[in-house]
C-alpha cells in the first residue's frame, strides 16, 4: 500500500511540474547574427546575439504553448513552440540563404500546426476544417486559435466558432486576440442591424438606408478606380433582370470615389440600373468602412426587410444564391 501510494504521489508531481523552456545550440557564422521569438502580442521571449561561432544557450523561461515569431537571421516565420527546449545546430548566413544549412530540435509540434494552417487556407478559411480536427484528434485543440491568428480570422461566425472550440483555461497570446476578434466582430455579424447612412444620389438628393425598411437592400461598395469592383458589377447586372420587378428587393451601390467627378464619370462608363449613391468622405474617410466592417472594396453586403444583415463579403454567384433564397 505504501508502495502504491509513493508512486501516485510521483504520478502527481510529474502532472504538475512545469517544464520550462530554452534555446541552444552550436552555429558556425560569418558575420554577427541575431536569433528571437516573440510573441504575437510584441512580447519579447528570447532575443540572442551572436557575434562569433560557437555554442549558445539561454535562461529557462515557461511559455504557453501557441505560435510564435521565430527570428533567425532576419528572416521571420511563424512557429509552434510549447515548453520542449530548442537547439538549433549548423551554418548560418543571413546574407546568402541558400548558404545557411540549419537543424532544429524541440519544434515537433509545428509540423502538424502548419499542415492545419494550409488545409486551412485550401479550404478558404471554412471553420468546419478545424471542428473535424479537432474532433478527430489531428490537431491539439489549443492550436486552433493560432490556426485561426495566421490565417487571419475575419467573420464573427467563423471567429466565434473557433474560439467555441477550445479547451477551458486556454489563455495563450492567440486566444486573447481571438477573443478580441469575437468581440470586435459582433457588430457585423449576421443577424446584426446594419448600420444607418444618408448619401446623396445622382440627383444631389439625400437617401436613408432607413427608407428602404420592409425591402431587402443589395448594398455594393465600389469606386470608379477599383478594376475588381467594375468586374464584379457586371456579373450583378447578368442576374439583375431576375429581380428588377421584385419590389422588395433593392439593389444599390455606393461609390467611395474621393471626387464626384469621379463618380460621375463612373456612371456614364458603367451605365449601372439600379440605384447609385456617393459617399462624398471618399475611400480613406469614410466611416462606412468602419460601420461595416471592410478595408477593400469590391464589399457586399444583404440586408433583411427587418433591416438587420443576411449576409456580408458576398461575391460572384453567392449574391445570386442568396438572393434566391429571399421571400
Amino acid at each position: 500500500m505504501k508502495k502504491t501510494l509513493f508512486i501516485l504521489l510521483l504520478a502527481g508531481v510529474s502532472l504538475i511540474e512545469v517544464h520550462a523552456m530554452k534555446v541552444s545550440g552550436n552555429l558556425s557564422i560569418v558575420r554577427p547574427e541575431t536569433i528571437g521569438i516573440k510573441s504575437v502580442d510584441g512580447k519579447e521571449i528570447f532575443i540572442i546575439d551572436l557575434k562569433k561561432s560557437g555554442t549558445f544557450s539561454t535562461q529557462s523561461i515557461d511559455i504557453e504553448p501557441d505560435v510564435y515569431i521565430f527570428e533567425i537571421g532576419g528572416s521571420k516565420e511563424f512557429v509552434y513552440l510549447d515548453n520542449t527546449d530548442v537547439t538549433i545546430n549548423g551554418f548560418l548566413d543571413s546574407k546568402d540563404a541558400d548558404k545557411s544549412q540549419l537543424s532544429i530540435t524541440g519544434i515537433d509540434k509545428n509540423e502538424p500546426f502548419q499542415n492545419m494552417v494550409q488545409r486551412y487556407k485550401d479550404e478558404s478559411g471554412n471553420p468546419d476544417v478545424l471542428i473535424k480536427y479537432a474532433h478527430s484528434g489531428k490537431i491539439e485543440s489549443n492550436m486552433l486559435s493560432a490556426v485561426a491568428y495566421v490565417q487571419g480570422i475575419k467573420t464573427y461566425e467563423s471567429a466565434k466558432t473557433v474560439l467555441d472550440l477550445m479547451p477551458e483555461g486556454v489563455n495563450n497570446p492567440t486566444r486573447k486576440w481571438l477573443q478580441n476578434q469575437v468581440d470586435s466582430l459582433a457588430k457585423f455579424r449576421i443577424g446584426a442591424p446594419a448600420p444607418e447612412f444618408q448619401l446623396v444620389n445622382e440627383k444631389g438628393q439625400q437617401v436613408s438606408l432607413s427608407d428602404f425598411r420592409g425591402k431587402c437592400v443589395l448594398l455594393d461598395f465600389w469606386a470608379s478606380w477599383c478594376g475588381p469592383c467594375k468586374v464584379e458589377m457586371r456579373k450583378m447586372k447578368n442576374f439583375y433582370p431576375k429581380y428588377v420587378n421584385r419590389e422588395d428587393i433593392v439593389f444599390i451601390s455606393i461609390s467611395l470615389d474621393d471626387e464626384k467627378k469621379d463618380w460621375d464619370k463612373g456612371l456614364v462608363e458603367e451605365q449601372i440600373p439600379w440605384r447609385t449613391l456617393w459617399d462624398a468622405a471618399g475611400f480613406d474617410k469614410s466611416t462606412l468602412k468602419t460601420d461595416y466592417g471592410f478595408r477593400a472594396i469590391p464589399f457586399i453586403v444583404l440586408i433583411g426587410k427587418d433591416g438587420n444583415i443576411l449576409a456580408r463579403g458576398i461575391r460572384g454567384t453567392q449574391i445570386e444564391a442568396q438572393l434566391d433564397q429571399l421571400k
